[in-house]
């Protein structure tokens, strides 16, 4: 509401074309126009300007709402009024048009794991200790970072079909820990 009406009504066009451009029947659903920065000043006469020209277009008045998310004047009742809506709102249709086919390559796995003559299950792959000879250990981002690695090379599960259990020993390049599943 810190533009003039001229330029709020040309962006609530423009948003009422592009739902048509993507899906007329966006059009036919539910909708709430809620105005944010009620704050400002004139904002509630132009806040009116905009709900006059939004019930030209369809809106009800209760469906326009000014807010101010810098004082929170009117969230809750755009929270209920939003809320509201939903419940009675259709269950739209979804038209897929293709289901999207995600080929994933069968090769060799990325991770092999052995136990040695201690019980230590010791992890081998190149990609995996690689990124470990690399690793910083002392920067939590990092570990982080590692065990999404884990996750996508299969070493979590490489270890519990290999029989590891929570407490073993873990041994990948020069980096020793606990296992913990």
């Amino acid at each position: 509401l810190e533009k003039p009406v001229a330029e709020l009504i040309r962006d609530h066009e423009s948003i009422l074309e592009e739902l048509k451009l993507h899906d007329a029947g966006l059009l036919q659903r539910p909708r709430i126009l809620a105005a944010n920065k009620l704050d400002m000043p004139g904002a509630r006469k132009r806040f009116e300007a905009l709900r006059k020209h939004a019930m030209k277009r369809g809106l009800k008045e209760k469906d326009c709402l000014a807010i101010s998310a810098l004082t929170g004047k009117g969230v809750k009742e755009l929270m209920r009024e939003m809320q509201r809506v939903l419940a009675k709102a259709p269950v739209p249709e979804l038209h897929v048009k293709e289901v999207p086919v995600v080929l994933t390559p069968k090769g060799r796995p990325q991770v092999k794991v052995m136990r040695d003559q201690r019980g230590m299950f010791l992890v081998r792959g190149r990609e995996l200790e690689r990124l470990v000879a690399n690793l910083d250990t002392g920067a939590k981002e990092a570990i982080r970072q590692l065990h999404g690695d884990f996750e996508r090379l299969g070493v979590e599960s490489a270890l519990a079909h290999a029989g590891a259990r929570r407490g073993d020993k873990v041994k990948i390049g020069d980096l020793e820990f606990e296992y913990v599943p």
